[in-house]
């Protein structure tokens, strides 16, 4: 099993084998827990860690940012844009939204 989960990981289908034993799971009934790979352990980008409270930290960045653009004339297109796209991720990353759920893409 240890070898299957390292070649998973290593060969970057962690996302893959997820769905796929999810889809097994529940065609077989068997739980392949075992199988189970994980969360994200790499951003796959050098030098850039993976943020275990990501969500958080996106929070607080949009609140910042919202703060921040709050110098910029209002009928500027550019705040206007900026806050419309803040606040649309802001939206979405405060809804309370399980792991295993998420998809990128």
């Amino acid at each position: 099993m240890a070898l299957l989960q390292n070649a998973v990981k290593a060969s970057g289908l962690a996302r893959l084998w997820r769905g796929a034993a999810a889809s097994l799971t529940r065609a077989t009934g068997q739980d392949l827990a075992p199988f189970s790979v994980g969360y994200k352990t790499t951003t796959g980008i050098v030098g850039v860690e993976v943020d275990p409270q990501a969500p958080e930290t996106l929070r607080k960045m949009l609140k910042q940012i919202l703060r921040e653009v709050k110098v910029i004339p209002e009928n500027a297109q550019y705040r206007v844009s900026v806050e419309v796209m803040a606040n649309e991720r802001l939206e979405v990353v405060s809804k309370d939204i399980p792991p295993e759920q998420v998809s990128v893409g």
